[in-house]
């Protein structure tokens, strides 16, 4: 059985495959189209070109959540966390995937990231 929206969304934020060009093919359709962190539209040759040389990062996710749109279309949303070095404060963003069925597979053909100021601190947490 295919993996639904939000799963291949958790697997999208492990460097082993954004890494792995034939898997990010695999998860972006044709037409996928981003909008990054500074407003830029890029297509989906663009990403793959970046992510197949992206710098090591840890991805934390909060608020995961898919919403089915219609038959075969899925939103799924959460916020992230991205950590280039773990002692440093994380680049804390919004973001949005449009996910569509296609020949019994789920592909995402929108992303769209947004910044937003990073959550405090967890004292509980180095």
């Amino acid at each position: 059985m295919n993996a639904e929206p939000r799963e291949l969304e958790q697997r999208f934020t492990q460097p082993e495959v954004r890494r792995d060009r034939g898997q990010v093919e695999a998860l972006l359709g044709d037409d996928f189209v981003m909008i990054g962190l500074s407003g830029r539209t890029c297509d989906r040759a663009l990403i793959l070109d970046l992510l197949a040389n992206e710098p090591a990062a840890q991805i934390e996710m909060a608020d995961l959540d898919q919403q089915t749109l219609a038959p075969g279309v899925a939103l799924v949303t959460y916020r992230e966390i991205r950590r280039e070095e773990p002692a440093r404060p994380g680049l804390a963003s919004r973001r949005s995937s449009l996910w569509i069925l296609r020949d019994g597979r789920w592909q995402m053909i929108f992303h769209q990231g947004t910044r937003i100021e990073a959550p405090a601190q967890d004292p509980a947490r180095p």
